[in-house]
C-alpha cells in the first residue's frame, strides 16, 4: 500500500517496485514521488514488449505503464537488445535477469521416467513457437507431458498429456518423471530474453532442451535452431543416457550457484551503486 512506501521512503535509501504497478494506485505513487527522499527503481520480471513488430511506444504494457517507467530512477528489465529504445523515450533502463528461489528441490530420478518430455507453462495457441514445437515432437513419437497454467485455452495437440499446473515447490516431481524438461518462451528473437522456466528446471537438475535465443550464455543443457532441427536434436539427447546425466548433474550447480534471488539483488545493487545512485 502507500503508506508502507511513505513509511519506508523515511528510512530507506533505495526502494523496488515489482513489474506492473506494483499493485499500488498509479496517480497517488506519482504524486507522493516528486516529494521522495529515497531512489526508486522498478524490476520488471517479464516482458514489455510481448507484440512482436510495433516499436516500445506502440506496445500495451509500456502505454499502460509509461508514466511509473519514467518516474523511476532506474528500471530493470529482460529486453537487453532494446535498452536504447528505452533511453530515446526516457527512460533509463539496465538489463537484469528474472532469478529463482534458493529453495528449489531437485528431481530425484529414481524410477524410469515416464515420458520423454515435459513443458511446463501457458498452455494457448498465442505461444506459437511452443506449440509448433510440442507438436513436432508428439508427431515424431515422443511421449510428452504439458502443465498448463490454470485457465489456459489450452491447444488439443493429438499424444500429449495435458495436466494442471502444480507450484513450484512440487516441480521437482513432474521434472523426475520424464527425461527431459523442453524450453519455449513467448518470444525468442529478443537479445536477453528468456523466461525463469529456464533457470527453475536447471536448478531442478533436469536435462533442459531450449530453443535458441539471441545472447544466451553458454551453458550445461541442448540448444536447438527452431522447429525444422527440434526433432533430431532431441532424438539425439534422448537416447544419449551419458549426456543426459552429465546435464541433469551440471545444471543445478550452476543455476544455483549464479540465478538466485540473492544473486540478482547483489546485482541489482551494484547497477544501482555504479549509476553513482546510492
Amino acid at each position: 500500500e502507500l503508506k508502507d512506501v511513505i513509511e519506508a521512503d523515511k528510512t530507506c535509501d533505495l526502494i523496488v517496485f515489482g513489474q506492473h504497478g506494483a499493485g499500488l494506485n498509479t496517480p497517488d505513487l506519482l504524486a507522493f514521488g516528486k516529494h521522495r527522499k529515497s531512489i526508486w527503481v522498478q524490476w520488471w520480471f517479464d516482458l514489455l514488449m510481448t507484440n512482436i513488430g510495433p516499436p516500445l511506444v506502440e506496445q500495451p504494457l509500456y502505454k499502460q505503464w509509461s508514466s511509473t517507467l519514467r518516474a523511476m530512477d532506474l528500471v530493470f528489465v529482460k529486453e537487453r537488445g532494446m535498452l536504447a529504445e528505452y533511453k530515446a523515450n526516457g527512460i533509463k533502463a539496465r538489463w537484469l535477469d528474472q532469478g529463482i528461489p534458493s529453495w528449489i528441490a531437485p528431481a530425484h530420478y529414481d524410477d524410469a521416467p515416464q515420458f520423454d518430455i515435459l513443458m511446463f507453462g501457458t498452455a494457448s495457441k498465442a505461444y506459437k513457437s511452443r506449440c509448433a514445437d510440442v507438436h513436432a515432437l508428439a508427431a515424431a513419437g515422443a511421449k510428452v507431458r504439458w502443465i498448463g497454467r490454470p485457465g489456459s485455452a489450452v491447444p488439443r495437440i493429438a499424444g500429449v498429456d495435458m495436466a494442471p499446473w502444480v507450484p513450484v515447490k512440487d516441480l521437482h516431481k513432474e521434472i523426475a518423471n520424464a527425461k527431459v524438461v523442453l524450453s519455449v518462451d513467448f518470444r525468442h528473437d529478443l537479445d536477453g530474453y528468456w523466461s525463469d522456466r529456464l533457470w527453475l528446471a536447471m536448478a531442478s537438475g533436469a536435462a533442459v532442451l531450449r530453443r535458441s535465443s539471441p545472447g544466451l550464455p553458454v551453458l550445461p543443457i541442448e540448444v536447438y535452431r527452431d522447429s525444422d532441427n527440434l526433432v533430431p536434436v532431441a532424438c539425439s539427447l534422448l537416447t544419449n543416457e551419458g549426456r543426459l546425466t552429465d546435464l541433469r548433474l551440471r545444471a543445478a550447480d550452476f543455476a544455483l550457484g549464479t540465478q538466485t534471488y540473492e544473486h540478482r539483488a547483489a546485482e541489482l545493487i551494484e547497477m544501482v551503486q555504479a549509476e553513482g545512485m546510492i
